[in-house]
């Protein structure tokens, strides 16, 4: 009650001082904030390492030369079919009604992509034979 009765004058002022308080403490808190650590040089330059690295191992893998090993040929592989297997989960995991819906999508993907491994196989064979 005793708000309401206050002169216009003082209500204003008194919400001008609040207004302020609440202004400065505003300032302060993001003034105690600290810094955002800035990147360091050594952190660049390892990633920028790594970055030339996986760079270097691809353009290999993209030639056909003996130059690249054989265990980064297989981790490759084991990578992709990692890759594959996830995707294939979360997809029909995120998305259950295609289990119904997309039966014969999936079935002529998972088609294609037995073919696919069915003519590696025979090439495989192929080549221990000839």
């Amino acid at each position: 009650m005793a708000e309401i009765c206050r002169p216009r004058q003082e209500k204003r002022t008194a919400r001008e001082k609040q207004v302020a308080q609440e202004k400065a403490v505003i300032q302060e808190a993001a003034a105690a904030l600290p810094e955002p650590p800035k990147p360091t040089s050594g952190r660049r330059s390892q990633s920028r390492k790594v970055l030339e690295s996986i760079q270097e191992i691809s353009k290999k893998m993209l030639q056909a030369s003996s130059d690249i090993e054989e265990a980064d040929v297989f981790g490759e592989m084991e990578d992709a079919l990692d890759s594959l297997i996830f995707r294939w989960n979360t997809c029909l995991q995120n998305n259950p009604e295609l289990c119904l819906s997309g039966l014969e999508g999936i079935r002529r993907i998972g088609e294609q992509g037995m073919e696919f491994i069915k003519n590696f196989e025979q090439s495989i064979r192929e080549a221990n034979a000839g």
